[in-house]
C-alpha cells in the first residue's frame, strides 16, 4: 500500500503542476500578450489602421451610438463607434489586434479567419491549422486544464493520507521527499531552456519581444515553482535519510 499510494501521489502531483502550468499558459492574458507581441513582430499593424481606420469613421458619422464593428470579418471592437474619435489612428492597430484575439479565445479562430480563396490543399492545411487553434486556444480547454487541475490536486490531499499511514519513521520524510524530488525535477530543464534563450538574447541571436517580454517571463514563473518544489523534496528527503542513520546510529 505505501508504495502503490506512493507512486500515485506521485502522478497526481506531476498532473496537478502540469495542469496548473498550462492553465495559466492558456489564460487569456497570457494569450493576449502572446497574441498582441505576435502580431506587432509578424504583422504591420499600422497597416489595419490604414486599411480600417477610414471604414470605422465612416461608421461612427452613420451610427454613433451603435458598437463598432471591423468591416470584413464582423468582429465588435467593444466600443461604441463615436469614441473613435478618442482612439488615435497610431493606436487603432492594437485596438483592433485585441478584439480579433478576444473573438479567437472566446469564440474559436475559425470564426474569424474564414478563407474564400483559397485552393482546395491550401484551404484543407489551413482547415488543420485551425482546428488545432480551435482546441487549445479557447476558453473551453483553459477550463478543462484548471479541472484538472482541482481533481488532482483533490487526489493527491487524499492520496497523502495513506502514504503517510503505510509509512514507517522517517521514511515519511523520506518518502514524500522522493516524490516531491520527481515532481519538481522539470524545473532544471526548465532552468536549462531559460538559460539558452538569455545566452541567445545576450549575444543577439534572439531578439524577438514574444520571447523577451512574454515567454521568458513565463518560464521563470513555471521555473520558480518546480525548483520550489524541488528544494522542497530534498530538504525533506535529507531530513529523512539523516533521522534513519541517526536512528540506527544509536541502535
Amino acid at each position: 500500500m505505501r508504495l502503490v499510494s506512493g507512486f500515485l501521489f506521485t502522478v497526481f502531483l506531476i498532473v496537478a503542476l502540469f495542469a496548473y502550468h498550462i492553465y495559466l499558459l492558456t489564460s487569456y492574458d497570457m494569450i493576449e500578450k502572446v497574441g498582441m507581441a505576435t502580431s506587432r513582430e509578424m504583422v504591420d499593424v499600422q497597416s489595419l489602421s490604414a486599411i480600417y481606420y477610414p471604414e470605422l469613421v465612416k461608421q461612427a458619422e452613420k451610427s454613433p451610438d451603435a458598437d463598432l464593428v471591423l468591416p470584413g470579418l464582423d468582429v465588435n471592437l467593444g466600443i461604441k463607434a463615436r469614441d473613435i474619435r478618442n482612439i488615435s489612428k497610431d493606436r487603432i492597430g492594437d485596438v483592433i489586434s485585441r478584439a480579433i484575439i478576444k473573438r479567437i479565445y472566446y469564440e474559436g479562430f475559425s470564426s474569424v479567419y474564414k478563407p474564400a480563396t483559397l485552393s482546395d490543399s491550401d484551404q484543407n492545411g489551413m482547415n488543420n491549422l485551425t482546428g488545432l487553434a480551435d482546441s487549445f486556444v479557447n476558453k473551453d480547454f483553459n477550463q478543462r486544464m484548471l479541472l484538472v487541475f482541482y481533481v488532482s490536486s483533490a487526489l493527491v490531499a487524499l492520496l497523502a493520507f495513506p502514504f503517510f499511514l503505510f509509512s514507517v519513521g522517517f521514511q515519511k520524510l523520506t518518502g514524500f521527499g522522493v516524490s516531491l524530488i520527481v515532481a519538481g525535477a522539470p524545473g532544471l530543464l526548465l532552468a536549462f531552456i531559460r538559460s539558452r534563450f538569455e545566452a541567445m538574447m545576450q549575444a543577439d541571436r534572439l531578439g524577438s519581444g514574444l520571447v523577451q517580454h512574454t515567454l521568458l517571463p513565463f518560464i521563470g514563473s513555471v521555473q520558480s515553482t518546480y525548483l520550489s518544489v524541488l528544494l522542497l523534496g530534498m530538504g525533506l528527503f535529507l531530513v529523512g535519510i539523516s533521522g534513519i542513520f541517526i536512528s540506527r546510529g544509536k541502535a
